[in-house]
C-alpha cells in the first residue's frame, strides 16, 4: 500500500457521513506515508484537523488538489502536521503509553 501512496501526489478520500459512530482507519494507516489526505467533510474526518485537508463542495476539493500540486503554504502545513500526528501516534509512542500504564498499576 505504502508505495502506492509514495508514487501518489495525493490520496482522495471520500466516505459520506454515517449516522453512527465511525473510524476512518484508512486515515489512519495511511497518515504516516508522507501522501497528502484530500478528504470529504463528514463524520469519517471530524477526528482530524489540520493533519489533512477537507473539503465540503467541489470548489474545496479543487482547491485542494490545486494547493496540493503548487505545494502551497497550506500543502506545507498540512504535511507537517501530518508529521506530527505520525510521530505523536506512532507505534513506539504508543507501546511507551502502555508501559506507563502498566507499571502505574502494579504500583497500586
Amino acid at each position: 500500500m505504502y508505495e502506492y501512496l509514495y508514487a501518489s501526489d495525493l490520496l482522495l478520500y471520500h466516505r459520506e457521513s454515517k449516522p453512527h459512530v465511525v473510524l476512518a482507519s484508512t486515515i489512519f494507516q495511511c497518515l504516516g506515508s508522507g501522501c497528502p489526505i484530500v478528504a470529504s467533510e463528514s463524520n469519517f474526518t471530524e477526528l482530524h484537523g489540520e493533519e489533512i485537508l477537507k473539503f465540503s463542495n467541489s470548489e474545496e476539493l479543487k482547491q485542494a488538489v490545486i494547493d496540493v500540486f503548487e505545494q502551497t503554504d497550506r500543502y506545507k502545513k498540512t504535511i507537517e502536521k501530518a508529521k506530527e500526528f505520525a510521530t505523536k501516534n506512532s507505534a513506539e509512542e504508543v507501546a511507551k503509553k502502555f508501559i506507563k500504564l502498566f507499571e502505574n498499576l502494579l504500583k497500586q
